[in-house]
């Protein structure tokens, strides 16, 4: 290996990254093949051309969008108290379908919603709607680290989140969307929702001055026992692809304990992956096709790990957080922002709900991006790409100008040994 990925990032810049210099970087770049592949996927996705794709592709596809769409749903709730769905009975979600219907979007209420349709865009970040956020722009990083070193190593996840807080990395682009943003807000695009417990592993990452050749093992030691937002958790569906699933648990710990010391948040992480690898390989799976975790459990015992109270009672479904009740989630305030109520939300939107009410999860407020990131995977893990709203998918394209989106979710069908078929052949 001649070049390590950080370090690439800075070779690709004339100077010292100082802007937004590397939203349109990725080492994938440069693979004309693989490019090419990426603009077929984007192609095949916008005109639903998918008919020649496995059902394990289209399961890997559905897990990769599934957090970008679910980040895009959610984003223009997030910070409305937790209350049941604002969408009207029978109200579909759909994002604007062109730029006018977008430039429309900023001069109308925060909130509005008919019968028919809800557009609700929420622009105290200067987010234009189908954007996703900071969600799946970290599990897009962190899926770059896994698939260049084939494993994990902390100090190169740092330098992805700082690339992308800082020089625009994974950011979404789109030239035509970044002159309306211009337009209608004075920004430009740009990277926003840097968790607080992130951000403080982030300054303690940047007061280590690594070389960006490191290729470390880092824990944070910033917050306590207790640090356990769902930072960690939102981009954490890049663990899904590995076809080893006791790596898959295992890079799903290591990960989290980079930028939260709390377990809690590395457990939600475990149970995530392994749920996403069993959806999309079709392993452990009960008669209804939901995951039996009973290798689970041995996987924890391999990797001498423990669970603690309150994820077993999470596990077991009891209360206050019974993901196997029917009906709408229960919570308040700003709810979602712990790991284990966001990993709760999810275990009840896959248990109880397919796809397309993912939509009724979104827009239910508190963290409701990365609630609909984190159960958007899943979701799409399960059911497929095809399972989501054809806007849905148009409208997180939308942002991907440069095919680095697509191209990465190519490289997340290589991870599973299934590229195969139709985009190898394409």
């Amino acid at each position: 290996m001649k070049w390590h990925l950080a370090e690439l990032r800075q070779k690709g810049c004339k100077t010292k990254p100082i802007g937004l210099e590397l939203i349109h970087h990725s080492y994938l770049a440069t693979d004309k093949k693989l490019m090419k592949q990426s603009k077929q996927i984007k192609q095949d996705l916008i005109n639903g051309t998918l008919q020649d794709y496995s059902p394990m592709q289209l399961r890997v596809v559905g897990a990769f969008f599934g957090t970008l769409i679910g980040d895009a749903l959610g984003a223009p709730f997030e910070f409305l108290d937790f209350q049941p769905s604002l969408l009207s009975k029978n109200c579909v979600f759909n994002f604007p379908a062109s730029e006018r219907e977008l430039e429309a979007t900023f001069k109308s209420n925060p909130i509005k919603h008919t019968q028919k349709y809800c557009s609700n865009f929420n622009m105290r970040f200067g987010c234009i709607a189908g954007q996703w956020t900071d969600d799946a722009a970290q599990m897009m990083a962190l899926l770059e680290v896994l698939t260049y070193y084939n494993g994990f190593f902390g100090s190169q996840l740092m330098f992805s989140i700082q690339d992308w807080y800082e020089h625009g990395y994974c950011i979404p682009y789109s030239k035509s969307l970044s002159k309306l943003s211009k337009k209608l807000l004075g920004t430009e695009q740009r990277a926003f929702g840097l968790g607080r417990t992130v951000g403080e592993s982030l300054e303690e990452f940047k007061s280590l001055k690594l070389e960006r050749t490191e290729t470390s093992d880092l824990k944070t030691k910033t917050g306590n026992k207790n640090s356990c937002g769902n930072g960690a958790l939102m981009r954490n569906s890049a663990c899904f692809y590995f076809d080893n699933v006791v790596k898959c648990v295992q890079t799903a710990i290591d990960q989290s304990l980079v930028t939260h010391q709390g377990f809690d948040s590395a457990l939600c992480c475990a149970v995530h992956a392994y749920m996403g690898h069993c959806f999309i390989y079709q392993k452990n799976l009960d008669e209804s096709g939901f995951v039996i975790f009973d290798q689970f459990y041995e996987i924890l015992k391999e990797l001498n790990v423990e669970m603690t109270e309150v994820m077993t009672d999470l596990m077991n479904s009891k209360e206050p957080r019974n993901w196997k009740k029917p009906g709408p989630p229960v919570g308040t305030g700003y709810f979602g922002g712990y790991a284990v109520d966001c990993l709760y939300l999810a275990l009840h939107q896959v248990y109880n709900y397919n796809t397309v009410n993912l939509e009724l999860l979104a827009t239910m407020g508190g963290d409701s991006d990365s609630n609909g990131a984190v159960a958007g995977a899943l979701l799409g893990a399960r059911y497929g790409i095809n399972s989501f709203r054809e806007n849905w998918v148009k409208a997180v394209l939308r942002f991907d100008d440069d095919n680095l989106c697509s191209a990465r979710c190519v490289k997340a069908i290589d991870m599973c040994n299934v590229h195969n078929n139709a985009v190898a052949a394409k």
